[in-house]
């Protein structure tokens, strides 16, 4: 189908103080091309209320065509969540991967000029129904993060946090598998969650150090310690003292590397605070 859809010509009206060099400028077009619109003018001669033409009708042709089309589109699947007095409140287990569905859907489109203008869903059939995705989610607490002041394993002040960084003893450019908590030494350090001591001990590294296992592969990591007070074998629970802020080690001044890993792999501690 074809229709005509003229645009139509736009008048500025002339105002007290005008001149047809600053109307032109104002509007955003050359002072040629605004007196060439207004042949029966004088461009020295405007007066309050003339009407001049700054923008000519277009008429033109519309070209509109009707289609239909058949597409497969996807239908989201939902995610449900149950939970697990096992796990950690910062522990999580995907028990059913989610899969979108399938719909095949027919529209009508109409098309003007070349553009889609309008659509219409003409009919749509199920072909798949989507599979709803389930995660387990712990309830067991844990330390969390307070305040700024306060990394609930420690209170003090962020000093390094994870990932790549430059060293602050070498210069270089070294990975760094936990985060870095300055505090006075002597800060008291506490379990981030109940466990069991599986190690504790001293190295040039890690200096005065603990290991607590969570279980379920979770485990964290307490160095650079002034005093450790609990002994391999001990049951901890969440918020007990398990140390004092300390620089032995590979360290600057006081603070405390704390460590969180999955199954041995080292994991962003902030995703568990």
């Amino acid at each position: 189908m074809i229709t005509a859809k003229d645009k139509e010509a736009e008048y500025y009206t002339v105002a007290e103080g005008d001149s047809m060099w600053a109307i032109a400028e104002n509007l955003g077009i050359s002072f040629t091309d605004f007196v060439d619109l207004n042949p029966d003018v004088d461009p020295d001669k405007i007066w309050p209320g003339d009407q001049l033409l700054y923008s000519p009708a277009d008429p033109k042709l519309d070209v509109q065509v009707k289609l239909e089309s058949t597409v497969v589109e996807d239908i989201p699947y939902t995610t449900s969540y149950i939970t697990d007095s096992s796990m950690y409140n910062s522990q999580y287990e995907v028990v059913t991967a989610g899969v979108n569905g399938e719909s095949q859907v027919t529209y009508n489109i109409t098309m003007v000029n070349g553009y889609a203008s309008s659509s219409e869903v003409v009919s749509q059939v199920t072909l798949s129904v989507p599979t709803g995705r389930v995660v387990k989610v712990g309830t067991k607490k844990t330390l969390t993060i307070s305040s700024s002041q306060n990394y609930g394993v420690v209170k003090g002040t962020l000093s390094s946090g994870y990932g790549w960084r430059t060293d602050p003893i070498s210069g270089l450019r070294a990975y760094h598998n936990g985060i870095d908590i300055a505090a006075s030494c002597g800060t008291s350090v506490y379990a981030y969650a109940s466990g069991t001591v599986t190690e504790t001990g001293w190295n040039s590294t890690r200096g005065n150090y603990i290991i607590i296992d969570h279980g379920g592969g979770l485990t964290t990591r307490y160095l650079h310690l002034s005093a450790i007070l609990v002994s391999e074998g001990d049951s901890v629970m969440t918020g007990e003292e398990i140390g004092e802020v300390g620089k032995t080690g590979y360290a600057t001044g006081c603070h405390l590397h704390f460590g969180v890993f999955q199954d041995d792999e080292d994991q962003n501690p902030f995703d568990y605070l």
